[in-house]
């Protein structure tokens, strides 16, 4: 029988941040996210609110609006290794790697998006992901998310 370890990134793994916030504050340090985006996602976040729908706040991705994944898929070795690295909780990832070692299948499950997990693969060696998939069209993110949205009761 194999054996599974199921770790969530933001508030296991990452500590005191978001893996999302801290893209977005990478994205605005290189110009990527414009007003346009904030305004959009501001927008967003108050008809969530005025319409009841606080839990569904999480699931507003309007930041990514018309952001080329080509462009953005470009950063993420960069994101991952530099930035989200020093996020890490080191107890945690020691215990990570323990399990790993014992033979453990690595299951990473979060509402991060996938292409944030994608990447981090390469940082942090799990089998596995399961996150919030981006809708695109054209290339470009609509700011919205397709399928479910892994967390909470999701």
């Amino acid at each position: 029988m194999r054996k599974v370890a199921v770790f969530d990134l933001d508030g296991t793994i990452i500590y005191n941040t978001t893996a999302e916030r801290e893209l977005f504050y990478f994205m605005l340090q290189r110009d990527i996210v414009t007003p346009l985006q904030i305004g959009l996602f501001l927008l967003e976040s108050a008809r969530l609110v005025m319409s009841g729908k606080i839990n569904s706040l999480r699931k507003n991705k309007y930041y990514f609006y018309r952001i080329r994944e080509e462009r953005l898929r470009a950063l993420m070795s960069e994101f991952c290794s530099d930035r989200l690295r020093r996020c890490f909780s080191r107890p945690v990832v020691r215990r990570f790697y323990e399990l790993k070692k014992e033979g453990y299948y690595m299951i990473m499950l979060s509402g991060t998006p996938t292409l944030i997990l994608e990447y981090l693969q390469d940082v942090l060696p799990f089998d596995f992901y399961i996150g919030c998939v981006l809708e695109t069209k054209d290339g470009r993110f609509t700011g919205r998310i397709r399928d479910i949205y892994p967390y909470g009761e999701d």
